[in-house]
């Protein structure tokens, strides 16, 4: 709760300030027509441009949970999709790129719009930061975001198995349990969707091309990490 006082009047008390700044800034990079400052993101929310360093200790801060935020609500929707309907794996692998390949597909898009919100926040004063997919410590992140998909994925492997004898079908996904399939997850991660986003930039109306070719590396990762 935040409490902003206006010309000597009532104090006026604002509910939730956190999470409304992420959402006005997430609004701000697909709006062509908004401003691009911290000073215009501090109007829409109705605060002080240093009422924000209440909730963020640092620009950076809040662009980087804008981007946690983003990916979280794609992740909790891979996991979802992947669950529903047949369980063989390779389906799940297919759904999870499809809906991983179209969120990214709107990231590319307004890359320019993002990135241009993005520098007006920041206001100049980043600039020895490196550029978001550059930056070890969003790798970091996302990877430990990503491994309930993985895990999600492993169940299914669990259940594939013959019946009679309890020995694992073959099926190519190198995500069992264990230090090892960790480690090769970690990197699948980092292949995968830095792969997807070269793959849409590079052939942008070849989608099913696309996600067919990252596919096969996904399915074949067991063999390429081991």
């Amino acid at each position: 709760m935040n409490i902003v006082h206006k010309n000597n009047s009532m104090p006026r008390v604002l509910e939730n300030v956190r999470e409304r700044l992420v959402a006005e800034l997430e609004s701000m990079m697909a709006d062509t027509t908004a401003g691009v400052s911290l000073r215009v993101l501090a109007e829409r929310v109705g605060i002080g441009v240093g009422t924000i360093y209440n909730y963020f200790p640092d620009k950076d801060e809040l662009i980087l949970e804008v981007f946690r935020r983003e990916w979280a609500r794609s992740i909790r929707a891979v996991c979802a999709a992947i669950c529903e309907g047949d369980s063989e794996p390779e389906t799940r692998v297919q759904r999870m790129l499809e809906l991983l390949y179209d969120d990214l597909e709107r990231l590319v898009h307004a890359s320019g719009r993002r990135k241009a919100v993005m520098d007006g926040v920041a206001g100049g004063g980043n600039e020895h930061r490196a550029p978001l997919p550059l930056r070890p410590d969003i790798w970091r992140w996302l990877v430990q975001a990503f491994t309930p998909v993985w895990e999600t994925i492993r169940e299914t492997n669990d259940e594939n198995t013959n019946d009679a004898t309890g020995a694992r079908r073959p099926h190519g996904l190198g995500v069992g349990p264990g230090d090892d399939a960790r480690s090769s997850t970690e990197r699948l991660t980092v292949m995968m969707i830095s792969t997807l986003g070269r793959l849409i930039v590079t052939f942008p109306s070849e989608r099913r091309a696309n996600i067919e070719f990252v596919r096969q590396l996904v399915v074949r990762g067991g063999c390429l990490y081991e």
